[in-house]
């Protein structure tokens, strides 16, 4: 019993996790992408959808929906962990490699307006 309560906070640790990078992809959008207020809604939106489809999943797979304090107290240390450790640096790499592609884009669609 004690064994599989611990799987079961252990996977939702890496949820936690999951969902910590997941919010730090769509920040890394937002610095990259300027968008409008409806543009906004519709990502966040995206965004807790994908949080319910993490946690539906974990939930049904390890514990038949049967939520305890400890789920939610592996979710904030795994979230806690991610942002404490690896945030910055997946932020930072991000916004340059989606910078890098944007601006090589960027760069397509003036040759190709050129060509006409």
């Amino acid at each position: 019993m004690v064994y599989s309560q611990l799987i079961i906070f252990i996977a939702y640790i890496i949820a936690g996790i999951f969902i910590s990078f997941l919010f730090d992809f769509f920040r890394i959008l937002r610095k990259c992408i300027k968008t409008n207020n409806l543009a906004t809604y519709i990502e966040d939106t995206i965004f807790w959808i994908m949080v319910f489809l993490v946690l539906f999943f974990v939930s049904s797979k390890f514990k038949y929906m049967d939520l305890r304090f400890y789920n939610f107290f592996g979710l904030l240390i795994g979230g806690i962990f991610y942002f404490l450790t690896i945030s910055k640096i997946i932020i930072k790499y991000g916004v340059k490699i989606l910078s890098f592609f944007k601006k090589i884009l960027k760069d397509f669609v003036n040759l190709c307006r050129i060509k006409k």
